[in-house]
């Protein structure tokens, strides 16, 4: 396969660049207070990210970065096309977002580790599990905290712009006040597709799109899924190269 050891080198790299910044890690856990611990994760996975994006020929860029206000805390709501979105996150992102992750993303040799001590976790096949996920992401937004949430519950396999959204992130918006903030990745499909762990030297960008302020959906979590969903999926269409193109 043409970029099969493109990839094989692309994922040493990330994994010897991984070694310091588990030191990295393990001195916030034990030395950073809980308010800071997310920002100063997202600031060194930063740090990583750049060099790592460096050296095997990634390039990631950042559209209306300045739509978001660092001061607010938000429910950042994101498409899901493939593994590199990790790194289109943890590259574009100025919101330090706690993610909601399936419980299966922490067996992934040392990434499961980093989730675990930043994310909330959920077993998707569990009531119980998701009861007891939306709690802790109610409760992380009293703290002040913001999230980071993928509403089509897993990766996009399909040739459409964006899969159905849960609920979920829509009805925490309108009980808890907080606003939504959409963020596109584009052209993520160039860099790798489904579930393939191939990846190739492209470029992505992540697109932030106008926050979006719960009180004016008269209460209706559906209204304003309905509303994040289609503008989104505008975005896209109008501007990731793959729906361009075909």
């Amino acid at each position: 396969m043409k970029y099969k050891f493109y990839t094989i080198y692309a994922y040493l790299l990330l994994t010897i660049l991984l070694v310091p910044a588990l030191l990295a890690y393990c001195m916030i856990r034990i030395f950073v207070k809980y308010p800071s611990q997310m920002k100063a994760v997202y600031a060194v996975n930063r740090i990583v990210i750049s060099i790592w994006s460096r050296m095997v020929g990634i390039k990631f860029h950042v559209k209306h970065r300045e739509r978001a206000d660092r001061k607010e805390n938000y429910i950042v709501v994101m498409n899901h096309v493939n593994l590199t979105d990790i790194f289109l996150v943890n590259s574009c992102l100025n919101i330090p977002g706690k993610p909601l992750i399936k419980k299966e993303t922490l067996k992934i040799p040392i990434l499961g580790w980093l989730f675990g001590m930043t994310a909330v976790t959920v077993d998707r096949g569990a009531k119980k599990s998701r009861n007891s996920a939306y709690f802790a992401l109610k409760n992380a937004l009293l703290k002040g905290d913001s999230l980071l949430i993928f509403p089509e519950g897993s990766r996009n396999n399909s040739n459409l712009p964006l899969n159905n959204f849960n609920l979920g992130a829509f009805r925490l918006s309108i009980e808890s006040g907080i606003k939504i903030l959409p963020v596109v990745a584009i052209n993520s499909r160039s860099l790798g597709f489904g579930k393939s762990l191939i990846i190739k030297p492209r470029a992505a960008e992540l697109h932030y799109l106008p926050p979006m302020d719960p009180n004016n959906f008269d209460g209706s979590a559906e209204k304003l899924k309905e509303h994040c969903f289609n503008c989104m999926k505008n975005e896209i269409l109008a501007a990731d190269d793959y729906f361009r193109t075909n």
